[in-house]
Formats: structure tokens, C-alpha cells, sequence
């Protein structure tokens, strides 16, 4: 987060907890004024998230890093970790809907254009983890997940989180972005990383021995309903 002190609206890091034998550690960080993003969104605060998501992205990376060895092959990198993820996820799915999975995204990864990066993608965009007060952004939290990536991504959960709830803030958000930096061509992407978001989702489910919960259901019905179009 260092990199983006003066450039975003993010925590300073303070200091760093090493941890115990339970916990592996934490870092300590800078107080932000505000809130998560708990309510609607309306026109002008979608129009200020795009402006946020834009000036991340303008962050160049050296290469892609989905993988644990750096890429700068950022297809090849999607295309491992939905198999890894595939593997994870397998002996809980029927066989059937797997292989139609596997059938519909390697079609749509092989119509993929060149990647818009690489650049520093959050991975986790969402509006829990954009701070408000006023109905202004104060700040971007929570950057786990954050490596170099195609820009694209970062709209997955704009779309399931924002665009999908609040439908009037697609074209204000996108003229938010679209003042900083291009839109990249997120109408052939976006149902590529939905499914890749899916089964990351049921892997991840897997990992942890939690089927009999809503993230389960709601990514199996993710890819379901994604897989069903074709």
C-alpha cells in the first residue's frame, strides 16, 4: 500500500504484528475516516467508484501475477488457476456440469482479445471495501488480494455488486472510468471472469468443507446459470 500513498485513498501502514503460534500476524494500519458502502449507490457516488477503480488501474505492474511464478502470458495464467481451481472443486460437483463448465470457458478464453495490462488490479472491487462518508469515498481497503492483472477483472463484482443491484449506475460509473483511462472491452470478458469467479468460488468452499451455506449455493447458481447459455 506504500506505492499508492499520495495516488489513492488508502491506509498508511504503521506497523506490522508478527503474530503467534495461532495467528501468523497482521499489519497495523492508519485510521480512515468513513464507512463501507452499506446502502443504494446512486449516479454520482457510481461515477466517483469509477473514477477509483480507473486511477488503480492506471498503476502499471511489471508482470501478471495470478499464479505464484510471475506471467507475462495473462491468458495462459487465467487458464491454470480455473483448472487448479477445477481440480479443487470436482469430487463436489456432478461430472456433467464440470465438464460443461470446463467445455463453456475454454470456448469463451479462446475469443479473449489481448489483456489491458499489466496493472494493479484490487481483485476484490466491491462496495464493502470502498469507504464513504458523506456520500464521498474516504477511502480503499482491504488489499489482500491485490497483484498485476488484466484490468477487466476488477469488474466482475462491480457488475454483481453494483451494476446488477443498482442498474442506473453502469453508465455513470463507466464515464467515471472512461475520464481516467479507456474501458477496456468488458461486455466479451465479463461472462469469462463470472465463471471463473464461480468455480473459484466452489473451490474455495471446498477448501474450507462449507457446502451447506448460501456462497456455495450462490456460486454453483453463478455457473449454472452461465454454463446454461450455451
Amino acid at each position: 500500500m506504500d506505492k499508492l500513498q499520495g495516488i489513492l485513498p488508502v491506509p498508511e501502514v504503521i506497523g506490522v504484528w508478527k503474530g503467534n503460534q495461532e495467528i501468523t500476524g497482521a499489519l497495523i494500519l492508519s485510521l480512515l475516516e468513513g464507512a463501507p458502502i452499506t446502502g443504494d449507490i446512486d449516479e454520482s457516488l457510481a461515477y466517483d467508484l469509477g473514477v477509483l477503480l480507473a486511477e488503480l488501474h492506471s498503476i502499471s505492474m511489471n508482470n501478471y501475477s495470478l499464479l505464484d511464478n510471475p506471467s507475462l502470458d495473462w491468458w495462459e495464467s487465467v487458464d491454470v488457476r480455473f483448472m487448479t481451481w477445477v481440480n479443487e472443486a470436482t469430487p463436489m460437483v456432478e461430472a456433467v456440469y464440470m465438464a460443461k463448465a470446463i467445455r463453456v470457458f475454454k470456448q469463451l478464453i479462446n475469443e479473449m482479445d489481448e489483456a489491458d495490462g499489466p496493472v494493479l488490479v484490487h481483485f476484490d472491487f466491491r462496495p464493502g471495501n470502498v469507504l464513504i462518508k458523506d456520500n464521498k469515498i474516504t477511502g480503499l481497503i482491504d488489499f489482500e488480494s491485490s497483484r498485476g492483472g488484466a484490468s477487466d477483472i476488477d469488474f466482475t463484482k462491480v457488475k454483481v455488486y453494483i451494476w446488477d443491484k443498482f442498474p442506473n449506475t453502469k453508465t455513470p460509473f463507466l464515464k467515471g472510468y472512461a475520464s481516467i483511462r479507456p474501458v477496456p472491452n468488458i461486455e466479451k470478458s465479463l461472462i469469462l471472469y463470472e465463471l471463473f469467479n464461480g468455480i473459484g468460488g466452489l473451490a474455495w468452499c471446498v477448501r474450507r468443507n462449507q457446502f451447506d451455506d448460501e456462497f456455495w449455493d450462490e456460486n454453483y447458481m453463478q455457473v449454472k446459470n452461465i454454463i446454461d447459455q450455451y
